[in-house]
């Protein structure tokens, strides 16, 4: 059963509409309209409202009572620093402390939904779906109106209710106005969202990023950033590593106001910023630039100049668009309809692109452009007008945008990043008690990635946020490292780094080194119990399974059915009992029984089996592998085969174990260096494999 909602004001008088049918309603001020039509996987409905005299809308929504089970739920946070969620349908969206009120928080995300739903049930924004067990089939509804109107998808497990909101409130309308379109979908989720993805243009550039670097962070008191000579070190360490990085980003300036992004020169690069481009460009790569064009903190130059600039409500007080933690204040919003914001804005893309020679723009703090809605102008057609505006002033070049509304970056980027920064630690669990979404913590960065893996290569290539592997004031452990590298590798299309080279050990650096080549997987699969989360794909004929455990402690997992391979050829069969450690993540793959002899591991790779270019098979107990080329690390191969003995590019391989009628071979990659497994922390010679037991522990990481 469904019910539509209408409240409007019209010359200080309020009408509240309630309809329980989708026929056409009319009184002598407004006229609503419904077009339902069939679509691919369900059904497509749109509203119309004809306004026959001005009209003020006060509220529009859809009731839904749900007629199926909803046993899990994925979510998709307001924009895209927020949390989002993969998961079980009995947590809640916490409501904001009051205390995170205090810094301005609560400007960060969108938390004015909160009166509306009395802060119970799951909030998602834009699109939202149910499924029963797994990704096999799911219940989407989808947004495919974000320019008129963001879309609020709230979710009550009491009543096994949905509500559809318009955040349409207060927007006039004079003639014609579409307060809803959105689809209704039923089936396989990776064909439902590639359907929801024809919707939305996607831009695409001519050549595609895979790593890129980012000038550290500032986690510690002592960090001062990076000045001209730093740079070039970081980019000697690069290039001695062997590091496939295309594209470093320039960070914050530590040492300039938020708002003060057109100046030339600066403490860290005196030579001026197209030195630095021309440094990056000389070595290779692609410069990118960090900048937040649309706010400014009130000690910044800019705010002290044209006060008048920003966007004012009550009293006169310039509105503001959250706290920055690095630079401890809080930043204002500028007032983008003004002429003079425009062309202050627009000199500042033409000097990092045109003058200063940057290819990549790193735009950052866009949801604080569309705080405040319009009498006119909804959040979504505030937020439309920006996106173009930085299209048309960007034109070729590639935008990364942050924190910016996911409805209004699906389709209108080559890149978005889409996940929360994370920090130098697991989680935030202060700011995860208040109910801050936008917190920066490393699992809540995973967990948006695993909920917006959907997005990927569809909408646009997701931005994994800038993760730390070899900070040397890091909390992470290497296991938690190992787990970052791991979901980024397989979740998202460009992974994002932010350390000091020179502050990896042997151990972090051959983490990095075996990220690469970059892996370019599309559909993944995720199921979660009991916050251990599983992920299958597939890759040329191989299938694999990654088991990874957000708990805290150490838990079990019962394998699926089949016959699987993990770290040193270790073989578990249905039902064998797999521990993983605390926030630790083992990848395997499933062995083919119906083949006589084939390759089940290797680890050259952080993925398996992702490091080999070519296998042939010359005779029943030869084969010929060649590894791709941007391997880094020395590893070891393993096989499975009935015969008795095995060759790999006429080297004989050792046998580490028996499984029935085939045996288990292994070969080490003797063109590279030996290389050294990390367990717990400390470096050993790779395992020579062990018989599978009923609890087994595969990592290396």
């Amino acid at each position: 059963m469904s019910s539509f909602y209408l409240k409007y004001r019209c010359t200080g008088t309020r009408k509240n509409i309630k309809l329980k049918s989708l026929e056409q309603f009319e009184d002598k001020n407004v006229m609503i309209e419904f077009v339902s039509q069939t679509d691919k996987f369900g059904n497509r409905l749109t509203v119309k409202l004809h306004a026959k005299v001005p009209v003020i809308i006060e509220e529009c929504r859809f009731h839904f009572e749900l007629n199926y089970v909803c046993e899990n739920v994925m979510t998709n946070g307001y924009q895209s620093n927020s949390e989002s969620i993969d998961g079980k349908t009995d947590r809640i969206t916490k409501s904001l402390n009051p205390v995170a009120k205090i810094f301005s928080l609560q400007h960060m995300g969108y938390y004015k939904t909160e009166n509306l739903f009395s802060n119970k049930g799951i909030l998602s924004h834009t699109y939202i779906h149910f499924s029963e067990k797994n990704d096999d089939e799911v219940r989407f509804y989808g947004s495919v109106n974000e320019k008129n109107a963001f879309t609020l998808f709230h979710f009550n497990q009491k009543n096994n209710a949905l509500d559809i909101c318009s955040d349409c409130e207060l927007r006039q309308v004079s003639k014609e106005f579409t307060l809803m379109d959105f689809i209704v979908a039923q089936g396989n989720v990776f064909d439902v969202y590639e359907h929801y993805a024809t919707f939305f243009r996607r831009r695409r550039t001519r050549e595609e990023m895979q790593f890129a670097w980012t000038t550290p962070r500032r986690i510690a008191e002592k960090d001062i950033g990076i000045d001209m000579e730093g740079l070039k070190k970081q980019i000697a360490l690069m290039k001695q590593n062997k590091l496939t990085i295309d594209t470093i980003i320039v960070g914050e300036n530590e040492s300039a106001k938020l708002g003060d992004f057109d100046q030339e020169t600066s403490k860290a690069f005196p030579e001026g910023m197209k030195a630095v481009a021309d440094l990056i460009k000389e070595n290779g790569m692609r410069p990118g630039l960090w900048i937040a064009p649309f706010v400014a903190e009130k000690k910044s130059k800019l705010y002290k100049e044209h006060p008048e600039w920003f966007l004012k409500k009550w009293f006169n007080l310039s509105v503001t668009g959250g706290y920055h933690s690095g630079k401890n204040s809080r930043y204002y919003v500028l007032d983008i309809y003004r002429e003079d914001v425009q062309s202050y804005v627009q000199n500042i893309f033409k000097t990092v692109l045109y003058e200063w020679g940057f290819e990549v723009v790193h735009v950052d703090l866009l949801h604080a452009v569309a705080l405040e809605a319009r009498i006119d102008k909804t959040r979504a057609e505030i937020m439309g007008d920006v996106v173009a505006f930085i299209q048309k002033l960007c034109r070729d070049r590639v935008v990364i945008p942050a924190s910016v509304p996911m409805s209004s970056a699906l389709g209108q980027y080559s890149y978005c990043k889409v996940t929360a920064d994370n920090g130098p630690f697991w989680e935030d669990t202060i700011m995860e008690r208040f109910g801050f979404r936008e917190r920066i913590s490393t699992e809540n960065a995973l967990q948006s990635l695993i909920a917006r893996r959907v997005v990927d290569k569809r909408f646009f290539n997701n931005v994994s946020t800038a993760y730390f592997i070899g900070h040397e004031d890091t909390k992470l452990t290497l296991v938690e490292k190992h787990t970052v590298l791991v979901l980024c590798s397989i979740l998202s299309s460009l992974t994002l780094l932010s350390d000091d080279i020179g502050s990896y050990d042997e151990m972090e650096m051959e983490l990095l080194q075996s990220i690469q080549p970059n892996p370019k997987i599309k559909k993944v699969s995720h199921e979660t119990n009991d916050n251990i989360h599983t992920f299958a794909f597939q890759n040329r004929g191989y299938k694999y399974l990654v088991v990874s455990n957000f708990n805290d402690v150490a838990k079990d997992y019962t394998m699926p059915p089949g016959l699987y391979c993990g770290k040193y050829g270790a073989l578990l069969s249905n039902r064998g009992v797999l521990n993983v450690k605390a926030h630790q993540t083992q990848v395997m793959v499933k062995v083919n029984v119906r083949k006589s002899t084939q390759l089940i591991y290797s680890d050259s790779h952080i993925l398996p089996l992702f490091d080999v270019e070519e296998t042939r098979y010359e005779q029943k107990n030869h084969a010929r592998v060649v590894l791709k080329k941007d391997v880094q690390l020395a590893g070891a191969l393993y096989i499975l085969s009935s015969e008795k003995e095995f060759k790999i590019n006429e080297e004989s391989c050792a046998l580490i174990q028996n499984y029935g009628k085939h045996n288990v071979f292994m070969w080490k990659v003797t063109n590279k260096k030996p290389q050294k497994t990390a367990i717990e922390g400390h470096a050993t010679e790779n395992n020579p494999g062990r018989k599978t037991q009923k609890s087994t522990d595969l990592s290396g990481s």
